[in-house]
């Protein structure tokens, strides 16, 4: 599994700084950081990071094939049952044109050399929420609102605090449009 973003990442956004006596600490907001990622993971039904080496059979191909994993970094090898290579067109993303019409086996490495914006922003959201949720008050030496129930904390942006649901739910849609 991959973390789509980092400590480093987290703290600039927030404005925060995170360490092994802040309250969360520098290991918790880590371990937020990859629930958030995981979280990501399992609504898309994909990873953003890289696959090496991935095998796709393609039993009775036609003009184009659509690629089952993408985005495609590179193709490693294109072969018929027999092991021979067969010539290849990307035709973009998703798709490859074969020379000929056998049966093939492509081998590929797919994903995303860095996450797209969308992913990095919604693990950030996501793991604000779980540091909001967890009561905690972000870092040290911040100021806290009071409304009803809720307290906001100026340690982690209450500009942010205040959209976080409206803007979750806009990057969910912009990651769930990333996956085909």
């Amino acid at each position: 599994m991959v973390d789509y973003i980092d400590l480093e990442f987290f703290q600039n956004y927030t404005r925060s700084t995170f360490d092994a006596t802040t309250d969360p600490t520098d290991a918790q907001i880590n371990l937020l950081i990859s629930l958030s990622s995981a979280e990501i993971d399992e609504l898309t039904g994909q990873t953003f990071g890289t696959t090496v080496g991935h095998t796709q059979y393609i039993e009775n191909p036609i003009n184009e094939e659509l690629l089952e994993r993408v985005p495609v970094l590179s193709i490693t090898s294109v072969v018929d049952n027999n092991g021979n290579d067969v010539s290849y067109t990307m035709v973009d993303r998703d798709f490859i044109k074969l020379d000929k019409k056998v049966p093939v086996t492509i081998t590929y490495d797919y994903g995303y050399t860095t996450p797209p914006v969308a992913v990095k922003m919604l693990t950030t959201l996501y793991t604000l929420q779980k540091v909001i949720q967890g009561g905690s008050s972000g870092a040290d030496n911040t100021e806290s609102i009071s409304v009803g129930p809720i307290s906001l904390s100026t340690g982690v942006g209450l500009s942010t605090v205040v959209n976080l649901d409206t803007d979750v739910k806009k990057y969910e849609q912009r990651v769930r449009n990333l996956v085909r």
